[in-house]
């Protein structure tokens, strides 16, 4: 990846890396000037949950953090032992399609999620890199990436509640909210038609709701794709016990044929 920006050292004893993203927003370049709201919200998540993985290597608290561009960035400053094992891990992925196997998972569902988004943005560009190190080295996620899972997953469609708070609704092409998760403060965002949200009479943005949701869950990571709206749920302790019923029966016939040993 190039290294295009002007980016402080490494300090002694640790190191840098630069998290970016690129992109073109209603014929504007993303950056520190021009940013939706939604993107930074869900790009700083992201960051923070591919520098943990599922080891939790980096504390995220002691973690010092400056704005960079081009585009959209952040120089995360990390210790030794994290920042030799991160610029492993985007070694590997820069390597090929085939290095997402050896990576931390959680951070292979980052890479995934990205690569997604720039197929649906196809102007988008996410960036890994040490600012100190090879011209032309680190990661690079575009349209034209093609990281594939090698592991065997193992996806079922859920129906489930969601909780949390959102901070974008609408949209030119794709209708859909953003969703930040209550507790995770994940951003997952829940696709749903124009129909769905003219005739929900409350101003839901800004607002936390309780969603009815379908999608897509990996049994392995927990992870959700293919979020549909199915509705807004009045949030009262009251429980349509006829509703439950048809879930619970749903659930137990697409779950009929997955092995007891299968788990998150």
């Amino acid at each position: 990846m190039p290294n295009d920006a002007d980016q402080p050292g490494n300090e002694a004893g640790g190191g840098t890396l630069h998290f970016g993203v690129r992109d073109v927003v209603d014929g504007r370049e993303i950056g520190p000037e021009f940013l939706p709201f939604a993107l930074l919200q869900a790009f700083a998540d992201e960051v923070g949950r591919f520098l943990r993985g599922g080891t939790r290597l980096v504390d995220l608290a002691l973690v010092p953090v400056g704005v960079a561009g081009p585009g959209f960035g952040f120089n995360v400053t990390l210790d030794a032992d994290s920042h030799a094992a991160l610029r492993g891990e985007c070694a590997l992925l820069a390597a090929g399609p085939t290095g997402l196997a050896r990576i931390d998972p959680r951070r292979a569902e980052i890479v995934l999620a990205w690569q997604e988004a720039a197929r649906k943005c196809p102007r988008r560009v996410y960036r890994v890199y040490d600012p100190a190190g090879t011209k032309g080295s680190g990661l690079r996620i575009d349209a034209r990436t093609r990281f594939q899972s090698t592991n065997e997953e193992t996806w079922v469609e859920v129906e489930k509640y969601l909780f949390g708070r959102v901070v974008e609704a609408g949209g030119k092409t794709n209708t859909n909210l953003h969703l930040v998760l209550d507790g995770s403060r994940e951003t997952v965002i829940v696709a749903a038609t124009e129909q769905q949200l003219q005739k929900d009479e409350r101003n839901r943005l800004f607002h936390e709701v309780l969603v009815h949701v379908s999608a897509r869950q990996n049994l392995r990571t927990g992870l959700l794709r293919d979020v549909v709206l199915l509705a807004f749920a009045d949030q009262s302790a009251e429980v349509d016990e006829d509703a439950l019923a048809r879930m619970v029966a749903r659930g137990t016939e697409r779950w009929r044929d997955v092995p007891l040993s299968a788990g998150f």
